[in-house]
C-alpha cells in the first residue's frame, strides 16, 4: 500500500437484535500495520467505529450466515521513523461490509470465519507535531481488507422470538393424551 501493508486488526461490537434476523450494531476496532519501507522504520496504526445493520439469514439454525453493512469514521496515524513529522489522516468510512458464518457453540455463543472490507475517504490531515489541521486537496478512496475469526455472544435481543416460543409451548401442552406422531 501507499503507507502500510498487512497487519493486525482487532475490534468489538455491541448488537441489539430487533428481530431474530435483524440487528442494529455499534462497532469499533483498532489496527496496526507494517509500515511501507518509505516510512523508514516508522509505524502505521489507527481505528474505526460506526453503526451498522446486521442481517442473519438463518438465525434459528446451527450455521447462520450473517451480513453486516454500515458506515462510520476512520483515523489513520502515519508515523515515520522521526517524530517530527507524524500525521493523523481522518475522515469517513463510507461503507463497511462484514460477512460471517456463525457456528453455534452454545445457545448464546457463536464462532466462525469472517471476511471484511471497507471504503474510506480521509479528507483531513492533522500534523500531530505542529497541531496544523488541513484539508487534503484531492482525497482518494482507500480500502482495508480483513480475514479472520469472529465470536458472537447474544446479550441484547434474542435469536428466537419469544412470542413464537410461547405459541409452540402452548400448542405442545394442548395436545390430547396419546395424540401426535
Amino acid at each position: 500500500g501507499e503507507f502500510a501493508d498487512a497487519g493486525f486488526t482487532g475490534g468489538g461490537a455491541l448488537a441489539w437484535r430487533l428481530r431474530p434476523s435483524y440487528a442494529i450494531v455499534g462497532y469499533g476496532g483498532f489496527g496496526h500495520w507494517v509500515a511501507d519501507e518509505r516510512l523508514a522504520g516508522g509505524g502505521v496504526f489507527g481505528g474505526a467505529g460506526g453503526l451498522a445493520a446486521g442481517f442473519h439469514f438463518l438465525p434459528h439454525n446451527l450455521v447462520d450466515p450473517v451480513l453486516q453493512l454500515g458506515a462510520g469514521y476512520r483515523l489513520l496515524f502515519v508515523a515515520p521513523g522521526d517524530e517530527r513529522d507524524n500525521h493523523m489522516l481522518h475522515g469517513f468510512q463510507v461503507l463497511k461490509a462484514d460477512f460471517v458464518v456463525d457456528f453455534r457453540i452454545t445457545e448464546d455463543f457463536a464462532l466462525g470465519p469472517m471476511l471484511s472490507a471497507d471504503l474510506n475517504v480521509l479528507p483531513w490531515d492533522l500534523d500531530t507535531t505542529s497541531g496544523a489541521h488541513t484539508a487534503i486537496d484531492e482525497p482518494r478512496v482507500n480500502t482495508f481488507f480483513f480475514a479472520g475469526v469472529a465470536g458472537r455472544h447474544d446479550l441484547l435481543g434474542a435469536r428466537v422470538a419469544k412470542r413464537a416460543a410461547q405459541v409452540v409451548a402452548v400448542e405442545a401442552t394442548s395436545l390430547p393424551a396419546g395424540a401426535g406422531p
